[in-house]
């Protein structure tokens, strides 16, 4: 209902910031949630306005390599079943990256994208998640009111796909997790950092909020939740989010917290965040989260750099496995604890030798362009040293003649 009303409203103004445009990831109705080794899947790229036209976009999807290959077909990793175009497509150890250049007024809708992706042989079981980074994404559509048009460009959020891995299990499960859930940042903050697989939160609402708008995503369209708007905070303190797709049923339940004077606290955030020697994905901002970042075999630990006005504690940051490794920084002021989570992808030995060693080649080849140059003089010098031989034997038989 709150979709219809939008539009209804968006009809007369020229106002459609009420719900807002942002992309996410999404899955197909049809996926099991649960997978074995080479099965494949399909992750689209979609916008919360599908019916109107995109203009452009670019997209940074984060994947654990050590369970998804990408897989590819024609040299293409990205598709679409639109004549679009799909340009600049860089695949990293654990991050698919591209942009769509599509002409304005070339389609009426939002295109389908996709990319596809394959279980490795021999997987572990348990679970993984795929994250659109929200940082790193955007998308620019085209809105039309009043025979006038306006291009809105907007960042994509923090989506998020979980699956299982169960090679022993044959159940056939949709998935009915949320992909996100999120509130805007002037009206308060959510705890934990949302995941699909933690069901429970605290949503705290700064006191001169009077309503509040929840932005709740399906990982499947269709799961009767597009966001909860709730009217009067004094009169309601808890929001259920049941999502539902067929034979499978997730609920997610937020407490609504109002911050008065009474019960308020100064909410501990970072003011900076460093990784020394290697960089983030994402640029450093007080209330994202999630920041990703890979390094080579060798390393073993992060070292962090960060500023704060509150305790922090950091988790996890020693021993790092092969594969996904995740960093927990708690930044805390009495009872509140906020957190933020840093994805390192350690990479194999392989992977590392390969960057190493396409390091060693280029040095040798500055090495062999260095001895070159030095090698120059040392010929011309020769050179000069034969012809004055050659002159002096010449003179030296013109003489005896």
């Amino acid at each position: 209902m709150k979709r219809v009303l939008f539009l209804l409203f968006f009809l007369f103004i020229n106002v459609v910031h009420a719900d807002p445009l942002y992309c996410h990831i999404s899955k197909d109705e049809s996926e099991n949630y649960i997978l074995k080794s080479n099965d494949e899947i399909k992750i689209y790229f979609n916008s919360t306005y599908n019916y109107i036209p995109l203009v452009n976009a670019k997209f940074q999807l984060y994947y654990d390599p050590y369970v998804f290959d990408i897989i590819s077909e024609s040299d293409k990793y990205v598709f679409t079943e639109e004549d679009i175009i799909i340009k600049d497509v860089k695949k990293h150890s654990s991050l698919i990256e591209f942009t769509i250049d599509n002409l304005e007024n070339k389609l009426d809708r939002y295109p389908t994208i996709y990319i596809k992706l394959r279980v490795k042989d021999n997987v572990k079981n348990g679970n993984s998640i795929v994250e659109l980074i929200g940082e790193g994404s955007y998308i620019t559509q085209i809105y039309e009111s009043n025979q006038t048009k306006e291009k809105i460009t907007s960042k994509c959020v923090n989506s998020k796909l979980i699956y299982k891995i169960d090679n022993n299990n044959n159940e056939v499960v949709n998935d009915s997790h949320l992909t996100y859930i999120g509130l805007n940042s002037k009206d308060g903050y959510l705890y934990p950092n949302f995941s699909p697989e933690v069901l429970e939160y605290k949503a705290y609402i700064y006191d001169n909020i009077n309503s509040l708008n929840v932005e709740a995503v399906c990982s499947v369209v269709g799961c009767g939740i597009d966001g909860y708007f709730v009217k009067d905070l004094k009169k309601q303190s808890v929001i259920n989010l049941n999502s539902k797709i067929n034979n499978s049923t997730t609920n997610y339940k937020i407490d609504l917290i109002v911050l008065y004077d009474n019960n308020y606290e100064e909410y501990p955030t970072l003011k900076n965040l460093k990784i020394l020697k290697y960089d983030m994905f994402e640029n450093f901002k007080e209330h994202n989260k999630t920041y990703h970042v890979i390094i080579p075999d060798y390393e073993d630990s992060l070292l962090i750099d960060y500023e704060s006005n509150y305790d922090v504690k950091i988790e996890g940051n020693e021993n790092f496995k092969i594969g996904e490794n995740i960093v927990i920084i708690t930044v805390s002021n009495n009872d509140i604890k906020n957190k933020y989570y840093i994805i390192v992808q350690k990479q194999e030995k392989l992977i590392s030798e390969e960057k190493n060693s396409n390091e060693n080649e280029d040095n040798l080849n500055i090495e062999n362009i260095k001895n070159d140059k030095k090698a120059i003089p040392n010929i011309i010098v020769g050179l000069i040293l034969l012809i004055t031989l050659i002159l002096i034997t010449v003179f030296i038989v013109n003489e005896k003649e």
